[in-house]
Formats: C-alpha cells, sequence, structure tokens
C-alpha cells in the first residue's frame, strides 16, 4: 500500500483528488472519490466501488 497523508487531497468540483506518494519510486501519484468509487489506485487500475459504513 502507498503512503496518502492527511493534508494531501484537494476538494475539484464533485471530486476530490487524494495526492500521494511512491516511496519506492519516488514519484507521485493521484486517484480520485467520485461518486463513492475510488478511481487510479496505483495497485489496481480497476475501479473501487466504496461502501460507507456508519
Amino acid at each position: 500500500m502507498k503512503i496518502i497523508e492527511i493534508g494531501m487531497n484537494e476538494k475539484k468540483g464533485d471530486s476530490i483528488i487524494l495526492k500521494g506518494w511512491d516511496y519506492d519510486k519516488w514519484e507521485e501519484y493521484n486517484m480520485y472519490y467520485y461518486n463513492n468509487t475510488l478511481i487510479g489506485f496505483p495497485e489496481s487500475q480497476n475501479r473501487i466501488k466504496l461502501k460507507i459504513v456508519e
């Protein structure tokens, strides 16, 4: 699992951009949270549907 730290996100329209850092490759990457779906997860390029648990 890559690292995403608190504050490394940005609200853009209806989406939240999660900014991460890959310490193995020394490069930045972005994932997008939109409509309860995580898009761009580094380990899997498939969209991941998220379920909100209260």
